[in-house]
């Protein structure tokens, strides 16, 4: 493991998979329970590892992938983006993560933009429900905020309930 290059596989999703490798090992695995706290478990893994390191990302689930992959970005870290067709098969968000990891990506070179659609809208704002318990819904500018990746879910919400 000394001197071989650290890779976090992450399967994008409301709930993302984590999986950590080194020289064909997995060191660690786990799932986050929201995309803004994948970010901050991803930054804790880099800094304790603190080695040779690329996030490689899956390309599926626009919503919750572009925010997570900007958010990386916007911290300085190396992020690439891996095919989802290497997760066929996978039963958990881990092992997703883990199938990432251990794939090639296409490294990426800018912020990803999320196309906003009505449907995407709608999405953002039912997980404002389930995320507040049922006791906000988020109006349709903040769900285009949330969705560019200029506020976090959570953000969002706090906004709402006046915070």
């Amino acid at each position: 493991l000394v001197g071989s290059p650290i890779v976090v596989g992450v399967d994008p999703g409301p709930k993302p998979g984590i999986a950590v490798v080194s020289g064909g090992q997995l060191l660690e695995s786990m799932e986050a329970p929201s995309v803004e706290r994948a970010i901050a478990e991803i930054l804790g893994i880099l800094g304790d590892y603190g080695s040779e390191t690329v996030v490689r990302v899956g390309d599926g689930d626009e919503p919750n992938r572009n925010p997570l992959v900007n958010g990386l970005l916007s911290r300085g870290v190396r992020v690439e983006l891996v095919s989802e067709r290497v997760t066929k098969g996978c039963r958990s968000n881990e092992e997703a993560a883990e199938a990432i990891a251990r794939s090639r990506g296409v490294p990426v070179r800018g912020r990803l933009e999320t196309r906003v659609t009505p449907g995407l809208i709608r999405e953002i704002q039912r997980r404002s429900r389930i995320e507040s318990g049922g006791r906000v819904t988020i109006d349709r500018d903040l769900a285009v905020e949330v969705l560019k990746g200029r506020l976090t879910l959570r953000e969002a919400i706090e906004k709402v309930e006046g915070r």
